[in-house]
């Protein structure tokens, strides 16, 4: 990795950001223009970005499930069918579905 212009301040894993002085340098500009930062930006920042429908699918493949109390409430309020659709998704994800220990607490 190139090393930071003078003046710049280093952030993150292999991000640079420009001091004020460096920003107005041709050296700033045309490093921030390329390909250094820019394919950095999604490795550093993935959250902020929409995974593509592959993602999605193995997210949705491999995700556990964490529920909070409200979700164990709501079933008070979810009509018979709602209820049982729930249960029904429960019982297809059970080994990747997890209630945490606060969430039980809260719901006693």
């Amino acid at each position: 990795m190139k090393e930071a212009p003078p003046g710049a301040v280093k952030e993150g894993p292999g991000l640079n950001r420009c001091s004020e002085d460096a920003r107005r340098s041709a050296d700033c500009s045309s490093r921030h223009a390329g390909k250094e930062v820019g394919g950095q930006v999604k490795e550093v920042l993935g959250a902020y970005y929409r995974p593509s429908k592959d993602e999605f699918a193995e997210l949705w493949a491999t995700c556990l499930f964490v529920v909070d109390a409200n979700v164990l409430l709501n079933l008070y309020r979810y009509s018979a069918k709602a209820r049982g659709e729930l249960f029904r998704i429960f019982e297809e994800i059970e080994d990747r579905l997890w209630v945490p220990h606060q969430a039980v607490l809260e719901y006693q």
